[in-house]
Parts: C-alpha cells; sequence; structure tokens
C-alpha cells in the first residue's frame, strides 16, 4: 500500500488595496489587490528558492485576462522554530463578478476574489490565514462617489470540481461588499417617474364629454413613460428579471394605462347615452372615479416605498452591523448541491 501524506495547509489573506470601478455592464471591477500566503516548509534553512522548493502555486480563478503580478518570498521562525515561507503577491487588474441586479438601484454588490490552486486538494488545502484576517483598504476606493464600501470581509472556504482530470482543489472566495449610493436614480429615476404619472389627475380638469383631449393628453404621458423606461433600462446589462426601478416604473405605466381605459369609456358614455342630454349629465361618477384612482395612486407608492425599505434597506443596515471579518466553510457534493454553515467568527 503506498505511502500517503497529508495535505499541506496553506494560509490565506487578501488585502482590497485599492478598488476601481465596478462595471455592472460587464460584470466586472477592477482594483490592486496584496496576496498574503504562507506555509510551513521544514526543508527550507536559510533561503526559499522557486524551482528546487515546494510551491502551492496559487493563481486567481476570476481574473479577467492577465493580471500584473509582482511576487516576493520571505522566511520566518516561530517560536518553536518552525520556517514558515511567506509569498506576497500584488495584484492589478479585472476580475469577473456576476452583478446581481434585483435591487438596482439600491443594490448591494459582492466583489470577490477567487483564490485556487494549480494541485489537488490531496496535495494542498486553503485556509484564511488564522491570525491575520483579510481586510479593505475603504480610503483608496476611487469610485467614492458611485459606490460605498463595507468594512465587513468574508472568507468562504470552496473546492472546485477539475473537469479535465476529474479531481478537486481547494479554493478560497475572499469578499468585500459595496453599496449603490442611489442618490442620482432617486432624483433622476423613480422621481421623474413619479412626476410623469400624477400628470394624469389634471386631466380631469377637461370635461368627460371631450374624450379626444383627453384621450390625447393620456396617450402623450403613456408613451412619455414607456420612452423614458426605455432610457434607463439601456443604461443597464441585459438580465432575465427585473430591477426595482423597472418593477416601479412598470407600474405606474400599467397605472397610466388604466386612467387611459378609464377615459375612453367615460367619454364613450357621455357622448352615447341617447336618453340623457349631454348638458344635463352629472359629473358625479367622474370627480367619484377620480378620487377612487388619486387613492389607488397613492396606496401603490406608499407600498411601494415599504417595501423598498424591506428588501433594500433593511439588509443594507445588517450589512454595517456585520462584524468585519466571517469565515465561512462551503462544502460541494458531487451532484453540484451545496450547503454552507459558519464555523469561525472572530473580529479584528
Amino acid at each position: 500500500m503506498p505511502f500517503k501524506t497529508e495535505p499541506r495547509i496553506v494560509n490565506v489573506r487578501v488585502i482590497f488595496m485599492r478598488l476601481g470601478q465596478i462595471n455592472t455592464l460587464a460584470d466586472q471591477f477592477d482594483g490592486e489587490a496584496s496576496l498574503e500566503i504562507e506555509w510551513l516548509d521544514s526543508n527550507v534553512i536559510d533561503e526559499y528558492d522557486l524551482k528546487k522548493h515546494w510551491n502551492p502555486k496559487i493563481y486567481i480563478y476570476n481574473a479577467l485576462g492577465e493580471l500584473k503580478q509582482q511576487i516576493t518570498h520571505t522566511i520566518r521562525k516561530t517560536a518553536l522554530g518552525e520556517t514558515i515561507i511567506c509569498e506576497q503577491q500584488k495584484l492589478k487588474g479585472a476580475y469577473y463578478e456576476t452583478l446581481e441586479l434585483n435591487n438596482f438601484p439600491l443594490d448591494v454588490q459582492d466583489l470577490t476574489i477567487s483564490i485556487t490552486s494549480h494541485l489537488t486538494t490531496n496535495e494542498v488545502l486553503l485556509r484564511p490565514h488564522p491570525q491575520c484576517p483579510s481586510r479593505v483598504n475603504e480610503s483608496a476606493f476611487l469610485a467614492k462617489q458611485q459606490w460605498k464600501l463595507f468594512k465587513c470581509v468574508n472568507a468562504i472556504i470552496d473546492t472546485m470540481h477539475d473537469e479535465d482530470t476529474n479531481q478537486q482543489r481547494s479554493m478560497i472566495h475572499v469578499t468585500c461588499h459595496a453599496q449603490r449610493i442611489p442618490t442620482y436614480f432617486h432624483w433622476n429615476g423613480f422621481f421623474l417617474i413619479f412626476i410623469i404619472t400624477i400628470f394624469c389627475f389634471p386631466v380631469w380638469a377637461i370635461d368627460p364629454s371631450l374624450p379626444q383631449n383627453r384621450l390625447g393628453l393620456m396617450a402623450t404621458i403613456l408613451l412619455t413613460s414607456i420612452s423614458f423606461r426605455s432610457t434607463i433600462t439601456s443604461k443597464l446589462p441585459l438580465t432575465s428579471y427585473l430591477t426595482l426601478i423597472d418593477k416601479y416604473s412598470i407600474t405606474q405605466i400599467v397605472f397610466d394605462l388604466l386612467c387611459t381605459l378609464y377615459h375612453a369609456i367615460i367619454g364613450y358614455w357621455m357622448n352615447n347615452d341617447k336618453l340623457v342630454d349631454p348638458k344635463s349629465r352629472s359629473r358625479l361618477p367622474d370627480y367619484i372615479m377620480f378620487f377612487i384612482l388619486l387613492s389607488l395612486f397613492i396606496l401603490l407608492n406608499l407600498t411601494f416605498f415599504i417595501w423598498i425599505i424591506r428588501v433594500a434597506y433593511i439588509p443594507r443596515r445588517a450589512l454595517e452591523q456585520q462584524i468585519p471579518w466571517i469565515i465561512m466553510d462551503k462544502q460541494y457534493s458531487s451532484s453540484s448541491s451545496s450547503t454552507t454553515t459558519t464555523f469561525e467568527t472572530e473580529r479584528i
């Protein structure tokens, strides 16, 4: 029976030195990071030689193109006299990240650097550094006007199945979090959609017996809403789901359509009921419908406002209160189903 060696434990630490633009259209972000890797090696005495001594062969799994790298090696001794090899990689480039836009423009994006090895799990196991946690440099964030960084950094221990060799490779996902600053979209998105829709109500100033005038104004408002929605959509990547601002704009378009249908019905009734003189017809049904639709409009906007607080702002507050450093262990079965459990939590 062949002798089986235990896999080496390699401690990994990532420092997000400088984060650049977060490109939601291309699903990527730019940044500079410092990757620090440590492992024990009793064969090294005074000087580490990459060609002679063991190396975990670390690389960045989600890098886009070639990263600019500067690699240095140092040696230090523990109190027990053990030799620790310290490899530091300074990385600069672009990283792929699937950006979720369900809550756009109130979204929080996870910015992840995935570290893995060319060696299998039988040879090396990657683990977050137990004494020196990963962190993010908030002061060097280049997109401060559009995004806000959280102090919280997550390290998720994972494994990757190599389809070519049918072997498992150890992996760590180190993630920081950035929230979009939505002020621009509040005023140039939600507020403008609200203003366009509210112009449905001055149409009631026109006599309902003149449906051609009412319908002309409503058609203009409806087409303006559709055009404005197309302008917003053109600035976002194509997704198979609706974003938060999509849901709001579509809701207001449906409301515009409802008002348009009502004006067509009331105009037809006012001009085609031959039993009653048009001049003597009461506008009471028109007034009643005005207040019903106004109440519906207020209710829709209040409901949407409460929903935004629940699905967007409450998770943000929870992330702000989260401890700066969390380690999680993610186990993948052969069927690609996964379970995630927190096994260690420590504060800087």
